[in-house]
């Protein structure tokens, strides 16, 4: 399971990290919106972590580029930005989960587990063959 996080905050942008590792993830570390696109470019994702707030290009702007290149990695929002307004549009705009800052590290684990779990279950296909079943995934 890999996943990306895009936090400008260094400090908590490593502890995110450090908290997904410790809950078997292998994790990248992106700064500003425009290093992120080079990741997601260059790297496939089980899940990305955003912030909305970035440097270079907004986490709003990334889920924008991200989703019209076709890309359903899933997205969740992890960002200071809690107005109602701000959660619609960041939902409508393509992010599959939103959290408002300040949060609990084992509420975004689970999040994002959840997230990974319903993104592996979509492609799913049942085979069936000679009475026996299996169910295959991408």
């Amino acid at each position: 399971m890999k996943a990306l996080v895009v936090e400008d905050n260094v400090l908590l942008g490593k502890s995110v990290r450090r908290g997904l590792e410790e809950g078997g993830w292998v994790v990248d570390l992106a700064l500003d919106g425009k290093e992120a696109l080079y990741f997601v470019e260059s790297s496939e994702y089980d899940v990305i972590v955003l912030d909305w707030m970035l440097p270079k290009l907004s986490g709003l702007d990334f889920v924008k580029t991200v989703r019209a290149q076709a890309r359903e990695v899933p997205i969740i929002m992890v960002t200071a930005k809690g107005d109602l307004r701000d959660r619609v549009e960041g939902l409508d705009q393509g992010a599959d989960d939103y959290l408002v800052k300040p949060f609990d590290m084992v509420e975004l684990i689970a999040r994002v587990n959840a997230l990974y779990r319903r993104s592996t279950a979509r492609g799913a296909t049942l085979l069936e063959l000679a009475g026996l079943t299996s169910t295959l995934r991408p």
